[in-house]
């Protein structure tokens, strides 16, 4: 399974909290700030090792994060020589 996080940066205060509590590290205080001053979170994951946790949206006090996950789950249902292949794609968790 593999996730993404968006972040509303109009919402973001740069609190940092779902930076501490990343458990894959892949969230950082970015470089740049907003119009009011407040630096920025970014997702930093050239690897796509985000799970989709949401441990990071589920702390947010600006609920700021959104977080996606992908699923795939296979089904495969047999009928002599024929299959069906069903799959599940993304769901937004929040």
């Amino acid at each position: 399974m593999t996730g993404y996080v968006t972040i509303d940066e109009s919402l973001c205060k740069g609190c940092a909290l779902c930076v501490t509590v990343c458990p894959k590290g892949l969230l950082q205080l970015a470089r740049r700030f907003t119009s009011k001053g407040y630096q920025l979170v970014e997702l930093i994951d050239p690897a796509s090792a985000c799970t989709g946790c949401a441990i990071c949206a589920t702390l947010c006090p600006e609920a700021a994060l959104r977080v996606y996950r992908t699923v795939k789950k296979s089904l495969s249902l047999r009928s002599g020589q024929e299959s069906l292949s069903l799959r599940s794609g993304q769901g937004d968790l929040r």
